[in-house]
């Protein structure tokens, strides 16, 4: 296909106007130039003042607010930190309760097993009911405090952050 005259110049002429955008905007604007840079950009002069200084104070709240998003990320990344803390502890203490509160379980078993007489059947039971509830009370007052200082964790930067 042979390709008109019309579209030869069609093509030349757009990547001309590339070129020219490209070097318009590479290019510092000339001073001496008998056109302003204002009047070529379609532009207001006084829009070009106002340009530095809007800009100046755009970049000043974008960085307030990196800094801000920072100090939010660092404050969640804490409490993050502290959450897992408190859930791993309360892991652990759940996991010791129940291997000792097993352990007291087979001992008890062991116990009432090697019994003789009844008397010794109700002193194993009524020792075995007392240590298990004694225990059971001690278990649930260390879950309470660890519930609570995960509670404590949780809220502490919340009540620490004040609206902007």
């Amino acid at each position: 296909m042979a390709q008109t005259e019309e579209d030869r110049e069609g093509e030349s002429g757009e990547h001309a106007v590339v070129e020219r955008s490209a070097e318009q905007i590479a290019a510092p604007p000339a001073e001496n130039s008998a056109v302003s840079s204002s009047e070529t950009s379609g532009t207001d002069p006084v829009e070009d003042i106002m340009a530095g200084p809007i800009e100046e104070v755009l970049v000043e709240e974008i960085d307030t607010l990196q800094k801000l998003s920072d100090e939010e990320f660092e404050a969640v990344a804490a409490t993050a930190s502290s959450w897992a803390e408190s859930l791993q502890r309360l892991t652990a203490e759940a996991a010791d309760y129940s291997k000792k509160s097993f352990d007291n379980g087979s001992v008890f078993l062991k116990s009432l097993l090697g019994a003789r007489s009844l008397s010794t059947v109700v002193d194993v039971q009524t020792s075995y009911t007392e240590t298990a509830y004694a225990n059971y009370l001690a278990h649930l007052v260390k879950m309470g405090d660890l519930y609570r200082n995960l509670l404590e964790a949780a809220s502490g930067p919340a009540s620490a952050a004040k609206p902007r």
